[in-house]
This record gives C-alpha cells, structure tokens and sequence, in this order.
C-alpha cells in the first residue's frame, strides 16, 4: 500500500491558527447538565469508554478522526446505538452519516 501526503512546513507554527473542533465548552456543560453529569469524562465512562482522542485532518480542517477505545465490542456497539450520541453529534455540526468502523 503507498500512502502520499503534503509535505507541512514547521517554518511557520509560530502564526499556526488555532482552529475549533466540536462543541464549545459552554455548549458541552449545557449538554452534560441536560445529561445529569457533571463532567464529559463521567459521561464517557459510564457509556463504556475506556480512552478517546479526537484528531483534525492537516488539510482538510472539517474532516476528524474520533477514536473511541472500550472494553469489549459490544460494549463499542451499544455505544454507537445510543440515541444521546446521535443528538450529540448533531449539536456537534456533524453532517451526513458518519463513518463508523469497530476494530478488535
């Protein structure tokens, strides 16, 4: 498999723009008071979450890669059907069906 990629300069992380992705903390407080939790991280781990990242495409600044790790696949699978999670996403500026892949 060959991969290509576009080189990034480091000459110029000093004038880096930061840029947003997802939810502004206002808007997840109001989502976890809406929730009865009191913390993103509580939330996450009752749902099964045992790690999580969020990663933004060097080009492509409204493409992200969520990557969600838990114990076991079903626990994975009853994260995904959780209709919290889709109302979520929404609120998040998530547009279209996004792609989901479980990996064992």
């Amino acid at each position: 498999m060959t991969t290509m990629t576009t080189p990034v300069s480091l000459s110029d992380a000093d004038s880096f723009v930061p840029r947003h992705i997802g939810p502004t903390d206002a808007d997840v407080q109001a989502m976890l008071e809406l929730l009865g939790y009191d913390a993103l991280d509580e939330l996450q781990r009752d749902w099964g979450v045992t790690a999580s990242s969020v990663h933004q495409h060097v080009e492509e600044p409204n493409t992200v890669l969520v990557l969600r790790y838990f114990a076991t696949v079903a626990q994975a699978q009853g994260f995904l059907t959780n209709r919290e999670l889709e109302m979520a996403m929404r609120r998040a500026g998530v547009e279209g069906e996004p792609r989901v892949e479980i990996y064992a």
